[in-house]
């Protein structure tokens, strides 16, 4: 799904906001609330989170923010609050995948699996 495709979807469900999530290394979900109004940031920029917020890996408040990358084929209308949609998100630093992402790893280790056969 694109941006263009995802304005759509929030027209016509009248989502106002997007959860954007993503799993830190131990397993805990962590989420920014984002209007749609800032859709197009969100998709560019990700939903910032503090370094060291993302679980005990050796980043300290000094270290740069994470961000977390949308991928809107993950996006979910939530049941109990239908103006909001959950969006699973890819972690990036400073533009580049953050080696710690559990997506990023995922997606890593099927691509070995893949080249192997």
């Amino acid at each position: 799904m694109n941006v263009k495709e995802v304005k759509e979807l929030a027209r016509e469900k009248g989502i106002e906001f997007f959860l954007c999530s993503f799993v830190e290394m131990s397993g805990a979900p962590k989420a920014k609330l984002v209007p749609a109004s800032h859709l197009e940031d969100m998709a560019r920029d990700g939903g910032g989170f503090a370094g060291f917020a993302t679980g005990e890996i050796g980043q300290g408040p000094h270290d740069p923010d994470i961000a977390s990358i949308p991928d809107f084929n993950s996006l979910t209308v939530l049941p109990w609050r239908k103006n909001t949609a959950w969006v699973a998100g890819n972690v990036f630093v400073n533009g580049k995948e953050w080696a710690y992402g559990p997506r990023n790893i995922l997606r890593q280790q099927l691509e070995r699996a893949r080249k192997k056969g």
